[in-house]
């Protein structure tokens, strides 16, 4: 019985080689890793989508509006609580120099 052709193992770096006589494909636009150290999608771009289709619509201006007053006050509330801290570890200090 004939022995069956061997797979050969191509890496993920080197590719498949071009037949003889042929272009090898053309380099991709981003082949190394992005300027925050992560690789680059290998996906072609018609497959990226912007937004997820499940995705719900975004806030209306009015909704915004409202999100934003909310968290102005959480913003105001963590600065108060903050400042008051803030003068607790001036009293610590304070009673440390003394003793």
């Amino acid at each position: 019985m004939p022995k069956p052709p061997s797979k050969k193992l191509l890496s993920k770096k080197s590719g498949p080689k071009p037949a003889a006589g042929s272009t090898p494909p053309a380099p991709r636009s981003h082949p190394g890793p992005s300027s925050n150290g992560h690789p680059t999608s290998t996906r072609p771009a018609h497959t990226r989508t912007p937004h997820d289709a499940k995705a719900p619509p975004p806030p209306e201006p009015a909704q915004l509006k409202s999100i934003r007053e909310k968290i102005d006050s959480i913003d105001r509330t963590l600065v108060d609580l903050l400042n008051k801290r803030a003068k607790l570890v001036v009293e610590v200090g304070k009673v440390k120099r003394a003793t």
